[in-house]
């Protein structure tokens, strides 16, 4: 079997060779797998691997794994869902197109550093701020204190597993239904460390 194949199974070695020929970094590459394998296998079942990925409608896709997971996820996540796949497929339909292709994946530029209060806003928002409790950054130090400036919001430290500390800042009303929708995104964004996707049974 090699990428050229066209089947689902090769979108997905198509992209870890991105990350292994330094095309692209691990964290651009691996959310587009798990998209990817994720809405295909619900749609196809075990067989996905061997899914023809020119015979994919994204929109059809989409719509039935909406469907088939109804409640699970937000609207806000199967739009990052939906993006994610047109974009391993579109990466992969162009390599089939021509062989050794491989995207221009630039490096995200780092976010201005905000002044003032620029966060106030009289809107509830809801801000995440990630600070590691091992190696502090100066970003991060400057970031926080603008994040709490907020009079009608609390921010809410919470501790990862892997020593990170997490901030979200939010609004002093909080709904239990937008809790729970906000728990559903968080989940629905969230990389796993290992995708097992073998040619074999799983």
């Amino acid at each position: 079997m090699s990428m050229g194949d066209g089947k689902a199974i090769n979108v997905i070695e198509y992209l870890d060779n991105l990350i292994e020929k330094g095309k692209a970094s691990k964290g651009a590459i691996v959310p587009l797998k798990v998209s990817f394998a994720k809405v295909v296998k619900t749609i196809d079942g075990d067989t996905w691997q061997d899914t023809e990925v020119k015979s994919i409608d994204v929109e059809d896709y989409m719509a039935r794994f909406a469907n088939l997971t109804i409640g699970k996820y937000a609207p806000e996540s199967l739009t990052v869902y939906k993006s994610r796949v047109n974009k391993a497929i579109s990466w992969y339909l162009q390599f089939l197109d021509k062989p050794g292709w491989t995207p221009d994946v630039q490096k995200r530029n780092r976010a201005p550093k905000l002044e003032g209060k620029s966060l106030k806003s009289n809107a509830p928002r809801t801000n995440i701020s990630v600070t590691s409790s091992q190696t502090p950054s100066d970003d991060s130090q400057q970031t926080l204190p603008q994040v709490t400036d907020a009079s009608n919001r609390i921010l809410y430290p919470y501790p990862l597993s892997d020593g990170q500390l997490v901030h979200i800042s939010l609004p002093l009303k909080l709904s239990q239904k937008d809790a729970k929708r906000i728990g559903v995104f968080i989940e629905s964004i969230a990389i796993e460390e290992q995708l097992t996707l073998g040619a074999g049974n799983e």
